[in-house]
């Protein structure tokens, strides 16, 4: 996944409120197999057997979606932070290779972690 996203913060005190919004570009590869196990019935005293199989299919897809996100720092000595930001990004793409490929589904997103200013 790639995403292009502009940021917009309020900064409070030691406290930076932001929020996040822009798009992404995804690829993906989806599939599946589904096996039919062989059925023996019996039916006065004649058997039949049905043979199974083995279906597979893949999906590849591309496309674009659109991503929104927001969070908040705290920002406890003047080089060190503390952040967390949850947001929502789409991933919507039309099928490259099968018609029943396309894909149209949310990933929510939750980061944390810290921020050192080096320098100045």
């Amino acid at each position: 996944m790639f995403t292009v996203a502009g940021k917009l913060g309020v900064p409070l005190g030691p406290i930076r409120l932001y929020g996040r919004a822009g798009f992404n570009y995804h690829t993906g590869e989806s599939g599946t197999t589904q096996v039919t196990e062989d059925v023996t019935v019996t039916v006065d005293g004649v058997t039949t057997t049905t043979p199974g199989s083995t279906e597979t299919v893949t999906a590849e897809t591309d496309g674009w979606g659109w991503l929104l996100a927001g969070g908040i720092e705290t920002w406890v000595a003047p080089a060190f932070a503390f952040y967390g930001e949850a947001g929502s990004a789409g991933i919507k793409g039309k099928a490259e290779v099968v018609e029943q490929g396309e894909i149209d589904n949310r990933v929510w997103l939750f980061t944390a972690g810290i921020r050192i200013k080096l320098g100045r």
